[in-house]
């Protein structure tokens, strides 16, 4: 059985009107079944008109629970130069979030039976990098 270690840690004082102070760590094992330790992990170009699947590695897609990160790696708007596009994640077609370049996401995810997470643009060019890895 392999394990996998998560922390997050939100910290500010200043963008509520109280500290916020937010540190967790989960140690994740996965099931011995046949896909167990099934794993994507990568950098990808997409657009508009090329979305890219992100579980290609996973064969048959996600089957149950899996742990994703996905991070727009693409350029932030500085001194008049505009942004790349936001990525948008599609679970089985249907958009469930952008994310603006510099910014990622780490996500519990369970689209049931060899389910499809890809990643497009509204227009333009996106680049992101990420980590699928099946639990169960």
């Amino acid at each position: 059985m392999a394990t996998i270690k998560v922390n997050l840690s939100i910290n500010s004082s200043d963008v509520l009107p109280f500290v916020v102070a937010i540190d967790e760590t989960k140690e994740i094992s996965t099931a011995s079944d046949t896909n167990a330790n099934a794993s994507s992990m990568g950098q990808l170009v997409c657009s508009s008109t090329d979305a890219k699947t992100i579980n290609t590695e996973i064969d048959g897609g996600v089957d149950n629970r899996a742990l994703v990160y996905i991070k727009n790696t693409g350029s932030v708007a500085t001194g008049g130069v505009a942004a790349d596009p936001n990525i948008i994640v599609d679970d089985e077609a249907t958009p469930i979030m952008e994310i603006a370049p510099g910014e990622f996401c780490f996500l519990p995810y369970n689209g049931g039976a060899n389910s499809t997470l890809t990643v497009e643009t509204a227009s333009g060019t996106g680049y992101c990098e990420f980590l699928v890895i099946e639990l169960t």
